[in-house]
């Protein structure tokens, strides 16, 4: 089953972009540390578990010394990724990308750091090239819908393998100093005097349609805990004067974001773009520093959350795309099955061992049907890494349906179109590829 998915295309609809990847550019103007290790979750996590600091400082020339001390941190420590996916692809990358033959150890690190970094110099590391080496047949880049990079009016690209995700966030922040340079922006970027919240809402969705002219099937919406009110037209109007005036606080941009979820929602159905809805990350700018980060569950009984999924769950002209932890919520995955909208990705720690992905199976695409799923979702990965986890995940893929068979609960045939809808068919299909 495994040799029949080896050589199918990857698909990552959505990743989030590093300011060292743009396209027709070389992969990074920084350096291997920044692109193999602070990029990558997984390492940087491991690292910190460790007690490496990985707070970097303001200015270029520390950041060289600093980089330079991470990457030895790592190679002094590489033995304690033994047994972990990070492990083997860490390694992959180093031997089939940039074509290293001996393993990295602490006498090697500085050496093989400067070659790393003279490699990336090359022709051969440009985005475009790479997307071609890993057989990419899309990427999705995350861009806000004020990135300059995007809105120089160039012409739509058919058949263009790296398409816009779009990622409005930071036009709902509106207690933050910069919210009035993000509209700004907007405006000019649609050519839409903004000055209220329906002209806001018609600059939006005509930036919506630029980045779908460009490729894009999928608008991306974070969701926020907390208990709000739904807001009428007059309400909104009056947050807005608020923002314009920079008196605009944390409660307002809480409410708006609830509101601008349930809009996204709608516009959606409009324009046919998967609403990916994310978890956030942080709370943004709370006066408590010390609040915990919010969990599935308060993020599940949020009431932006819960209006989407009473207003929406229910219409097959939508597709709401859960990733991140949700998938691994058994309210969410029992959301899942009675709501046609509700498709499910891939919790954000899949890879920490094959035991995670092999608990996603067993716990979630058992209980809510594979056709429910939306295959690999990895928008928090780097991008080096994705030929080597798509590969992992194939190969878990095959091992999981092989037992199934062995049980008696599969048949052959099934499987190997099971295997092919998991390691490419879902994705294609749940982001409307």
């Amino acid at each position: 089953m495994y040799d029949s998915v080896l050589n199918l295309p990857i698909l990552c609809p959505v990743l989030n972009r590093p300011s060292s990847v743009n396209p027709g550019q070389d992969l990074t103007s920084a350096d291997p540390c920044e692109l193999l290790v602070l990029s990558d979750d997984y390492l940087s996590r491991h690292l910190m578990a460790l007690g490496v600091h990985l707070v970097q400082p303001e200015t270029s020339s520390n950041r060289t010394d600093f980089h330079r001390k991470v990457w030895q941190s790592l190679a002094d420590n590489l033995s304690t990724l033994r047994g972990l996916p990070a492990d083997v692809w860490f390694s992959e990358i180093l031997f089939s990308v940039f074509n290293v033959k001996e393993k990295l150890n602490s006498k090697n690190a500085q050496r093989l750091y400067d070659a790393l970094s003279e490699s990336l110099k090359l022709p051969e590391f440009r985005l475009l090239k790479l997307v071609e080496q890993f057989n990419i047949e899309c990427l999705g880049l995350v861009e806000s819908p004020t990135n300059p990079t995007i809105n120089l009016n160039r012409p739509p690209q058919n058949g263009s393998k790296i398409i816009p995700c779009f990622a409005p966030d930071a036009l709902f922040e509106m207690h933050r100093p910069t919210w009035c340079d993000q509209i700004e922006q907007l405006s000019h970027a649609c050519q839409i005097p903004i000055t209220d919240y329906t002209s806001f809402r018609r600059a939006v969705q005509k930036q919506r349609q630029f980045f779908k002219s460009l490729g894009a099937t999928t608008a991306i919406h974070s969701v926020s805990a907390g208990s709000v009110s739904f807001l009428t037209p007059a309400d909104l109007d009056l947050i807005f004067a608020r923002a314009f005036r920079h008196e605009a606080c944390l409660e307002d941009t809480l409410q708006f974001s609830a509101q601008m979820l349930l809009e996204s929602a709608a516009m959606s159905i409009d324009d046919n773009l998967v609403l990916q809805v994310q978890m956030q990350q942080t709370y943004p700018q709370s006066r408590d520093q010390s609040s915990p980060l919010p969990s599935v569950n308060d993020l599940l009984h949020s009431a932006g959350f819960k209006a989407l999924i009473e207003q929406y769950g229910q219409d097959p002209r939508l597709t709401i795309l859960l990733a991140d932890e949700w998938s691994l919520n058994e309210e969410i995955v029992s959301m899942a099955t009675m709501n046609p909208a509700i498709k499910i990705g891939t919790p954000r720690w899949i890879f920490t061992g094959l035991s995670t992905i092999q608990n996603h199976f067993e716990v979630s695409l058992e209980a809510i049907g594979l056709y429910k799923s939306a295959g690999l979702t990895v928008p928090h990965s780097s991008f080096l890494l994705l030929p080597f986890q798509h590969d992992i995940w194939r190969r878990s893929s095959a091992d999981w349906l092989a037992r199934l068979v062995c049980h008696g609960l599969l048949d052959l045939e099934s499987a190997y179109e099971m295997i092919y809808a998991l390691a490419y068919g879902l994705t294609k299909s749940a982001y409307r590829l």
